[in-house]
């Protein structure tokens, strides 16, 4: 999540009402899914007020999204002890609930002006740590669905939630040991409330250790051994969350990196679930699409970008912020990228086995015109700032309680179109993956008699703007006449397919770095 949130969210917001979103309060909410997981859950994140049209049943008709942290934040609901404000988090369920976006996953936490222990530890001051747990009792009890003390207006049940934002600074203590104190409680509080409530771990973000395009076992344990760069807590504290592991109902990380970070980093997960006797589902609740997070040398370089291409990719994301028209080489560039990561970390996590993936942004997370505010916003977290998958408006800046204007859908919102409408909502009966690391690769789906390939060339460089991407030869035998062919969107438009005939039983396509899903007619 990087500093973004953090820098969206510097004083108390006013969140707009009901009312003023033009919401029906008079709605009941109708039962939610008969399963505690789905097969695969593919969603948006962050919601973002006055977006939701945009990612509802009139727009990209998203299964589900997420919430943003602080509208959820104890701090932010009671701001003074005893009185609970509402609307931020009502504003955040029920326009997108009512958008048709009925499936929400969020995020809690017990940050509070008046009621932690300090700035650099969440866990609530002992006087305090009842209200806290009060709080969480009817935060579950709102959202809940049941009819008791509901939020006017819910749809569907809120069930999966995730207690505290991030296994780094956004828990700065670090202290594994008080956190798991307080999640037994608030498992307590939570139960409380529902006994269909399902919490997530506070998710883990390990870049540093599995970037790289799958670094070996013993690259993985020699980089857990470093010091962490930036504010990842040590291993020994994220073994000691997953010795936790019975307070949870699944796990989650953070996926901030290139998607080739996404096999080694499932594969370690499940592996330290294993060995703890646990059979718990990993969902990647945060992940960027434009893995080059070059942001003026405040992180290291993670792959794709290198210390040799730094400068020049960080040189084409200033460009981007200096294009606030959105008409640069450089603009069309980052949006493609984007629109091919959102494919190919949506197709990876299913592939590897992830129970869900929650794909950013719904919005740029920079001014739309003031040109030293993007330069700023962009040294500040680089390609995180730009990868929104429509352009908006935003009158009123991008504080929580803003009201945006969604305006024309960008390359990546009909990427992530595409791998919905091809994906499909049913299970797969088989995924097998393609390739290895570098050449053709990709994942083959089996589900009755229909057969799909997403596949794409990876030869393990950053193209930046005006070089030439990689091309791999795929060559498949069918007993088809044709298979439809579909290409990632990488401009403005949409997604279209074609039909190529099969020659002697065989289909020759030349494969780009943009996914390309291709079916038997």
């Amino acid at each position: 999540m990087l500093t973004a949130l953090l820098l969206l969210a510097c004083a108390q917001p006013t969140c707009p009402s009901l009312d003023d979103l033009g919401l029906d309060p008079g709605l009941t909410a109708q039962p939610g899914p008969e399963t505690a997981f789905p097969d695969f859950a593919l969603g948006v994140e962050y919601n973002a007020t006055g977006l939701a049209s945009a990612y509802g049943r009139d727009g990209l008709n998203a299964r589900w999204a997420k919430t943003r942290l602080e509208a959820f934040e104890w701090g932010m609901v009671e701001a003074r002890r005893g009185q609970y404000d509402w609307s931020c988090p009502d504003a955040q369920i029920g326009e997108w609930q009512q958008a048709g976006v009925e499936q929400l996953q969020s995020y809690f936490t017990s940050k509070s002006s008046w009621g932690s222990r300090g700035v650099l530890d969440y866990v609530p001051k002992d006087a305090d740590r009842d209200a806290f747990l009060d709080w969480v009792e009817a935060l579950i009890e709102r959202y809940d669905g049941d009819g008791v003390d509901d939020m006017p207006g819910l749809v569907r049940p809120v069930r999966h939630w995730v207690f505290g934002g991030e296994w780094t600074g956004f828990w700065p203590s670090g202290d594994a040991d008080s956190y798991l104190d307080l999640m037994a409680d608030v498992r307590q509080s939570a139960q409380a409330a529902s006994d269909e409530v399902l919490l997530g771990s506070i998710p883990f973000f390990m870049i540093d250790v599995f970037e790289g395009n799958e670094p070996t076992e013993e690259e993985i344990e020699a980089r857990w051994q470093d010091d962490p760069p930036g504010d990842r807590h040590d291993l020994e504290s994220h073994l000691a969350i997953l010795d936790g592991h019975a307070l949870f109902d699944y796990v989650n990380v953070h996926s901030l990196g290139d998607y080739t970070e996404l096999p080694p980093t499932h594969a370690w997960m499940q592996g330290e679930l294993e060995a703890r006797g646990a059979d718990l589902p990993i969902w990647i609740d945060d992940a960027f699409p434009a893995h080059f997070l070059a942001n003026n040398g405040t992180r290291p370089a993670w792959y794709p970008t290198t210390e040799e291409n730094y400068d020049a990719v960080y040189a084409v994301l200033q460009a981007v912020a200096e294009d606030p028209e959105g008409q640069s080489a450089e603009t069309a560039w980052i949006r493609a990228e984007t629109a091919k990561g959102t494919v190919k970390k949506a197709v990876t996590a299913l592939g590897e086995g992830f129970v869900g993936i929650q794909i950013g942004n719904t919005v740029d997370w920079m001014s739309a015109d003031n040109v030293a505010l993007r330069r700023s916003n962009v040294s500040l977290i680089g390609a995180a700032a730009m990868m929104g998958m429509i352009d908006a408006e935003h009158p009123e800046g991008l504080s929580l309680g803003a009201v945006l204007v969604p305006g024309p859908e960008r390359p990546a919102w009909h990427a992530f179109d595409l791998v919905q409408q091809l994906l499909g909502d049913e299970p797969w009966d088989t995924v097998e993956r393609i390739g290895g690391t570098t050449g053709l690769r990709g994942y083959r789906l089996e589900r009755g008699a229909r057969t799909l390939w997403v596949v794409w060339s990876e030869d393990g460089v950053l193209q930046l703007p005006g070089e030439a991407e990689s091309t791999e030869t795929l060559r498949l035998e069918t007993d088809a006449a044709a298979v439809m062919v579909t290409v990632t969107p990488t401009t403005d438009g949409g997604w279209a397919s074609e039909t190529v005939e099969a020659v002697n039983g065989e289909v020759e396509l030349t494969i780009g770095e943009a996914p390309v899903f291709v079916e038997d007619q």
